[in-house]
Protein backbone atom coordinates (compact mmCIF):
# COMPACT_ATOMS: atom_id res chain seq x y z
CA UNK A 1 0.00 0.00 0.00
CA UNK A 2 1.18 3.40 -0.64
CA UNK A 3 1.07 6.07 2.51
CA UNK A 4 -0.72 8.90 3.61
CA UNK A 5 0.64 12.06 1.23
CA UNK A 6 1.48 9.75 -1.70
CA UNK A 7 0.45 11.27 -4.71
CA UNK A 8 -1.14 9.65 -7.61
CA UNK A 9 -2.47 9.29 -11.15
CA UNK A 10 -4.92 6.45 -11.51
CA UNK A 11 -6.69 5.18 -15.13
CA UNK A 12 -9.30 7.38 -13.98
CA UNK A 13 -7.26 10.62 -14.58
CA UNK A 14 -7.96 13.01 -16.96
CA UNK A 15 -5.81 15.81 -18.16
CA UNK A 16 -3.10 14.90 -16.13
CA UNK A 17 -4.86 15.63 -12.78
CA UNK A 18 -3.00 13.67 -9.82
CA UNK A 19 -4.70 12.43 -6.69
CA UNK A 20 -3.13 13.25 -3.61
CA UNK A 21 -3.86 9.71 -0.77
CA UNK A 22 -5.07 11.11 2.38
CA UNK A 23 -7.02 7.98 3.53
CA UNK A 24 -5.99 4.12 4.11
CA UNK A 25 -8.89 2.33 3.73
CA UNK A 26 -12.10 4.40 3.98
CA UNK A 27 -15.66 2.44 4.41
CA UNK A 28 -18.01 4.13 1.47
CA UNK A 29 -21.65 2.89 0.15
CA UNK A 30 -21.62 2.14 -3.84
CA UNK A 31 -25.02 1.59 -4.83
CA UNK A 32 -26.38 0.81 -1.36
CA UNK A 33 -23.49 -1.60 -0.42
CA UNK A 34 -21.11 -0.60 2.03
CA UNK A 35 -17.74 -1.35 1.60
CA UNK A 36 -13.92 -0.10 1.90
CA UNK A 37 -11.68 0.98 -0.59
CA UNK A 38 -7.24 0.88 -0.43
CA UNK A 39 -7.70 4.38 -0.80
CA UNK A 40 -9.45 7.96 -0.25
CA UNK A 41 -7.72 11.08 -1.86
CA UNK A 42 -8.64 14.35 -2.62
CA UNK A 43 -7.43 16.69 -6.17
CA UNK A 44 -4.12 17.44 -5.88
CA UNK A 45 -2.77 20.52 -5.39
CA UNK A 46 -6.08 21.87 -4.32
CA UNK A 47 -7.14 19.59 -1.37
CA UNK A 48 -10.12 19.36 -0.37
CA UNK A 49 -12.92 20.58 -1.45
CA UNK A 50 -16.44 20.09 -0.02
CA UNK A 51 -17.11 16.37 1.11
CA UNK A 52 -16.06 14.77 -2.56
CA UNK A 53 -13.49 12.54 -2.11
CA UNK A 54 -11.86 10.06 -4.55
CA UNK A 55 -11.96 6.20 -3.56
CA UNK A 56 -9.64 3.66 -6.00
CA UNK A 57 -7.73 1.01 -5.39
CA UNK A 58 -4.04 0.04 -5.43
CA UNK A 59 -4.77 -1.25 -9.41
CA UNK A 60 -6.42 1.59 -10.00
CA UNK A 61 -3.35 3.24 -9.27
CA UNK A 62 -1.04 3.89 -13.67
CA UNK A 63 1.68 6.26 -11.68
CA UNK A 64 3.01 7.13 -8.39
CA UNK A 65 3.92 10.32 -9.09
CA UNK A 66 5.18 10.98 -5.25
CA UNK A 67 5.61 8.30 -2.42
CA UNK A 68 4.42 9.83 1.08
CA UNK A 69 6.08 9.82 4.27
CA UNK A 70 7.67 5.82 5.18
CA UNK A 71 8.49 4.93 8.28
CA UNK A 72 8.79 1.96 10.84
CA UNK A 73 5.20 3.40 12.15
CA UNK A 74 3.75 3.36 8.71
CA UNK A 75 5.86 0.03 7.98
CA UNK A 76 3.80 -1.35 11.43
CA UNK A 77 0.72 -0.35 9.80
CA UNK A 78 0.91 -1.59 6.39
CA UNK A 79 1.98 -4.85 7.64
CA UNK A 80 -0.74 -4.82 9.66
CA UNK A 81 -3.45 -4.15 6.98
CA UNK A 82 -2.00 -6.62 4.50
CA UNK A 83 -2.57 -9.43 7.40
CA UNK A 84 -6.12 -8.31 8.09
CA UNK A 85 -6.89 -8.57 3.49
CA UNK A 86 -4.90 -11.44 3.04
CA UNK A 87 -6.64 -13.16 6.33
CA UNK A 88 -9.98 -12.11 5.05
CA UNK A 89 -10.42 -10.14 8.26
CA UNK A 90 -12.48 -7.70 7.47
CA UNK A 91 -16.14 -8.11 7.41
CA UNK A 92 -17.14 -5.67 4.60
CA UNK A 93 -16.41 -6.06 0.66
CA UNK A 94 -13.59 -4.56 -1.25
CA UNK A 95 -15.52 -2.08 -3.63
CA UNK A 96 -14.08 -1.37 -7.25
CA UNK A 97 -13.55 1.98 -7.87
CA UNK A 98 -15.68 3.36 -11.32
CA UNK A 99 -15.26 6.33 -13.37
CA UNK A 100 -16.11 9.99 -12.28
CA UNK A 101 -15.83 13.30 -13.30
CA UNK A 102 -13.02 15.35 -11.97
Amino acid sequence: MLPIGSIVKTKFSKNDSKLIIVSIMPESTMSGEKGYYDYGAFLYPIGQMGDEMAFFNDDDVTEVVYKGYDDNQWRKFDEYVVGQINKREIKIPHLTAKEREE
